[in-house]
Order: structure tokens, then C-alpha cells, then sequence
């Protein structure tokens, strides 16, 4: 054992909840403007939900490769344990 002191469960914790917030974030919440007249809003509910669609992935991404950077750090945070711990570092 080194005197490096990480809580891996939590952080492995941390990946899993960054992964199920990712597969949570809604991509498909869109405004239905079809039975509107007006072309403007119409046109204007086109665009946000674009841009809501494009700010869910976004968002969604981010927390999935913030939950790979912490798997990342476990896997990591072992390797330089065992090496520290036989004295190989």
C-alpha cells in the first residue's frame, strides 16, 4: 500500500452516475408548432428545438466523458498504486 489515498468505489460511483445522467438527458422533447399558421413560429419552434436537441447531446456528452475521465483516474490511480507498492515507480 502507498501513501496514495483515492476512494475508488466512489469514484467508480461517480462514472456510473455520470453514465446513467447521460443516458438520461432528453434528446427528443420537441414543441409541436404543426397545427400554428403562422410560419414566424413555426419557424422560430424549428429552431429551438434544434437547439435543444444539439444542447442534449451536447450535455449528454459531456457527462458520458466525464465518466470516462473518472474510470480513466481509477484505472490510473491502480496502476500507480501497484507499481508504488512493489517499488517499481
Amino acid at each position: 500500500m502507498s501513501d496514495l489515498d483515492i476512494d475508488v468505489p466512489a469514484l467508480q460511483g461517480a462514472a456510473s452516475t455520470l453514465r446513467s445522467a447521460a443516458d438520461a438527458v432528453p434528446l427528443e422533447q420537441a414543441i409541436d408548432a404543426s397545427g400554428c399558421g403562422s410560419p414566424a413560429v413555426i419557424s422560430a419552434v424549428d429552431t429551438f428545438n434544434l437547439w435543444a436537441r444539439a444542447t442534449g447531446q451536447i450535455v449528454a456528452g459531456r457527462f458520458r466523458n466525464s465518466g470516462d475521465d473518472a474510470d480513466a483516474a481509477v484505472a490510473e490511480y491502480l496502476r500507480a498504486d501497484d507499481e508504488l507498492a512493489a517499488g517499481t515507480n
